[in-house]
């Protein structure tokens, strides 16, 4: 075994002396290219400095003043970086404006025309968005939601290493300070501790528990306890329980993901979607043609001529995709299977969400009765008429939900997309 392991030994010391040979021999020391990496984002982040501090006349013509909200700014920055950093690359001259002609090399301009694509995107979002944020209004944590998850996490503390009993008190307590969380993790941070990994490993926990807490905190106390039903509405809640058939297979994706699978199921979905970019396409070219055609101004004439060329590029590529995707449509075999299948799968989330708000009995489901029970109206129901009431809101509230986390999920992917913009 020890012979073994001085070949081994012997095989990797050889073979990292020849490595380190090879970085000598190429001027290359190790961690060069992190090095790199930070000098090409500093050299890009003082080109478009620069670019901002001279201002000149074609980029505030090209992409406007720099925008004051967040957002606006964010992206304005990423243009004026996109431009100046293609700009130093290829040693476009100062007096020619935007991202200089298009190259007559064939890898050059696909390259050429990829920026100006994305230097284009920006430049319409930048004209076309809406600066003032829309503020999305999210339902408040319910005090049994709030205090089931403190349950929750307090079981996943107790679990903690012993020595972390005084955090973990003062955190359940209401000790806690936002100063103290903060001083908690630079701590662990810069110490490797069991404790600290535990810290670390555990933080978002951590912060969950405090805001939990100080939610709970606003709430009276007893507000987490649930509320007498009325008589008559658990009556009647108890007749269409015994109702149910347990038996019954249950679908975990929502009424919206369901729908939106049929939609995708539609052969001609894509090729409508592809011949409206191709519509879009075709206007902002006879908008450009006609700028370009009454502009007087060289440089600003030569942005445009710019435009035209990428714009020209994305209609040939469109086109192409057009007609592959006909050729595609036209050799396709359709069969009513998956069609068929999505729709037994709504009728079983539909009685999924319907047996749940029975089992579950939510505020809202309780909220529908004691208003029909308040009108004198619920014993007058029949029980197939209080199925359907409750299917129609339990339905609405699993299409809401949908729609909530579509929302959300747009909005994390516009601020992804500013980021990498």
């Amino acid at each position: 075994a020890q012979q073994w392991l001085d070949r081994k030994a012997e095989r990797i010391e050889m073979t990292a002396n020849l490595w380190a040979n090879s970085l000598v021999d190429s001027s290359v020391e190790p961690g060069d290219a992190a090095l790199l990496r930070r000098a090409i984002q500093t050299r890009h982040e003082s080109l478009a400095r620069q670019m901002h501090a001279d201002s000149p006349d074609w980029l505030t013509w090209w992409v406007g003043a720099r925008p004051s909200d967040p957002a606006g700014a964010t992206v304005w920055d990423d243009t004026t970086s996109i431009i100046a950093a293609w700009r130093d690359v290829h040693h476009i001259d100062p007096t020619e404006p935007g991202l200089g002609g298009a190259p007559t090399h064939l890898h050059e301009r696909e390259q050429w025309l990829d920026a100006m694509g994305a230097a284009l995107t920006q430049r319409a979002w930048l004209s076309d968005r809406d600066p003032h944020v829309t503020q999305t209004a999210i339902a408040a944590l319910p005090p049994v939601e709030i205090h089931d998850r403190i349950t929750h996490l307090d079981r996943l503390f107790a679990d903690a290493p012993s020595d972390h009993s005084r955090i973990i008190d003062d955190l359940i307590g209401g000790h806690l300070t936002t100063p103290d969380l903060h001083a908690a993790l630079s701590e662990a941070r810069s110490t490797q501790t069991e404790r600290d990994r535990w810290i670390l490993a555990n933080w978002p926990y951590i912060v969950e528990r405090h805001e939990l807490q100080r939610l709970a905190e606003q709430h009276d106390p007893l507000a987490h306890w649930p509320t007498p039903f009325k008589p008559t509405v658990e009556a009647a809640l108890n007749k269409l329980a015994s109702r149910l058939d347990p038996k019954l297979p249950s679908e975990t994706r929502t009424l919206g993901e369901l729908h939106a699978a049929i939609a995708a199921l539609d052969p001609g979905a894509k090729l409508r979607d592809l011949t409206s970019q191709l519509v879009a396409l075709n206007d902002r070219l006879h908008r450009v043609e006609a700028e370009r055609a009454a502009e007087t101004n060289p440089a600003r004439a030569s942005l445009l001529v710019a435009e035209q060329a990428t714009l020209r590029a994305s209609q040939h590529d469109v086109r192409a995709q057009i007609s592959t995707e006909r050729e595609d449509v036209n050799r396709r075999t359709y069969s009513p299977t998956d069609q068929n299948t999505l729709r037994s799968a709504i009728a079983r989330r539909t009685e999924t969400i319907y047996q749940q708000a029975l089992s579950e009995r939510p505020d809202w489901l309780v909220g529908l009765l004691t208003e029909l029970d308040d009108r004198s109206t619920l014993d007058q129901l029949r029980p197939a008429q209080l199925r359907k009431l409750i299917i129609y809101e339990a339905v609405e509230k699993d299409l809401a939900s949908q729609i909530h986390t579509a929302t959300i999920s747009q909005a994390q992917r516009v601020r992804s997309t500013t980021r990498t913009l």
